[in-house]
């Protein structure tokens, strides 16, 4: 009886295209955005009056230049975005998000199924565009990493269509050169398209091609950092930010800055925001630990990211009253093993929390090699270490705190991106009629539900 309520969910026709949860995605992003009420943070505080007090776009990205930013291509387009209606941004971001959307529905997931798809698009939900688009204002954080990573990805079609044997024409390059441009301006992206780049270039090498879009974008992503990397106004606003927001930054030992970067990632992903952790991690023990044709070195392995992973989680959300002496040993600054700022790790306790936190980590992507092996996995651990390179590049930066969760935008993505890829290999291991297989997908779509229902009543 059970099984049939599950499978007569999954029997209605409209169900069964891979475009209605795509389409039902992009229709949520654009009525989200669109009640999103007013400016907030740093746009009201500061864009929004320096775009209105009468100085030509000219001469303010000139000042950018030389006293902040070389980001002069995202705050352009910013301060003629908040010269017009709010609505224009609403409007703006919906489309973004939607690019973002079947950009990688494109890239990654063209082939498969309409069950993994609509996880595709529940995963995407969960990433909470409403925490990455909001910490320093809808319009500024939007403007500085959600656009940004849709033209990153949009950038990114054309390898795929490269490597699907189709040809860029001279009006595609034309179209594709302000995007490009757009997504290099900012630095983190920069760097991740020329990882991109340089890959896709030494296999068109080995296989003795030769793709000219691949020097395209690393020849560009090249002059961006350069640009980024000589501009005055970066060096100078480091110096500032180091004051304000980590004075003992410059005093920290060169090894400990990755460190810091290894527990903001955690505490992104396992205790701020952990929800597409678990679902991955959770495959990962439905694909090796219920498999008994596994070794039961695996099988433990399995367990570790998704039962440690869980601890940790649990331990920063019992209340302090309760167990307020364990609390007060895991958790440093609201992080799960984490540094106040000006901290260094001078302690044994420290020591262990991130040796802790690196095995959750490390356990995640082994069992991914487990996983996939040969199939896909290269192309899994492309996505997955450009999430974890763009936020380990944080790590360089005295705003690592400060900038808080958004900097973690492509992070986040790229972790939904895999745990699709997960679900997809779990897919092919069961049977549509599999009452478990059709019931984990409503459950991914239930807390997506309840997501992005929180997501919008914070509005």
């Amino acid at each position: 009886m059970k099984k049939d309520i599950v499978k007569k969910a999954f029997e209605f026709e409209w169900i069964k295209s891979k475009y209605i949860p795509l389409i039902i995605t992009s229709i949520f992003y654009f009525i989200f955005y669109l009640s999103v009420k007013g400016m907030t943070g740093d746009e009201v505080d500061w864009f929004y009056p320096k775009a209105h007090d009468g100085t030509p776009l000219i001469e303010w990205l000139k000042f950018r230049y030389n006293n902040w930013s070389s980001r002069i291509i995202i705050e352009g387009i910013m301060i003629l975005i908040l010269r017009m209606p709010f609505i224009v941004w609403k409007l703006l971001t919906g489309i973004c998000l939607s690019v973002l959307l079947w950009s990688l529905y494109y890239i990654f997931f063209s082939k498969e199924k309409t069950p993994v798809i609509w996880v595709f698009c529940a995963l995407i939900i969960l990433c909470n565009f409403y925490s990455l688009s909001s910490s320093a204002g809808w319009v500024a954080t939007t403007l500085n990493y959600v656009y940004p990573v849709s033209a990153l990805f949009l950038s990114f079609v054309p390898i795929k269509m490269i490597e699907n044997g189709k040809k860029l024409n001279k009006m595609a390059y034309l179209i594709l050169i302000p995007i490009i441009l757009f997504a290099l301006n900012q630095e983190l992206f920069a760097v991740i398209m020329l990882i991109v780049g340089i890959i896709y270039l030494i296999q068109s090498f080995v296989q003795k091609r030769k793709e000219i879009y691949y020097y395209f974008i690393t020849i560009l992503a090249i002059a961006s950092i350069i640009f980024a990397l000589t501009c005055p106004g970066n060096s100078s606003r480091f110096v500032r930010e180091v004051n304000t927001w980590y004075p003992s930054f410059n005093e920290l030992p060169f090894i400990q800055k990755p460190f810091i970067g290894i527990v903001t990632l955690f505490d992104y992903i396992i205790v701020r925001e952990p929800w597409i952790f678990f679902i991955s991690s959770g495959i990962i023990v439905f694909l090796l630990y219920f498999n008994e044709r596994e070794k039961l070195l695996k099988r433990l392995c399995s367990l570790i990211p998704f039962v440690c992973g869980f601890i940790a989680f649990i331990i920063t959300r019992f209340p302090r009253n309760i167990i307020a002496e364990l609390h007060k040993k895991f958790v440093v600054d609201g992080r799960f093993g984490g540094l106040i700022q000006g901290d260094t790790y001078n302690s044994i306790k420290q020591w262990l929390l991130l040796i802790f936190i690196c095995i959750i980590l490390l356990m995640f992507l082994l069992n991914l090699l487990f996983i996939f092996k040969r199939k896909n996995i290269y192309l899994i651990f492309l996505v997955i270490f450009s999430g974890i390179i763009s936020q380990m590049i944080m790590s360089f930066s005295p705003t690592i705190y400060a900038s808080s969760i958004r900097t973690a935008t492509l992070l986040f993505i790229t972790l939904a991106i895999t745990g699709t890829f997960l679900f997809s290999k779990y897919s092919e291991e069961k049977k549509i009629e599999n009452t478990l297989y059709l019931s984990s997908i409503l459950v991914i779509l239930f807390l997506a539900f309840i997501s992005g229902s929180i997501q919008y009543m914070k509005l």
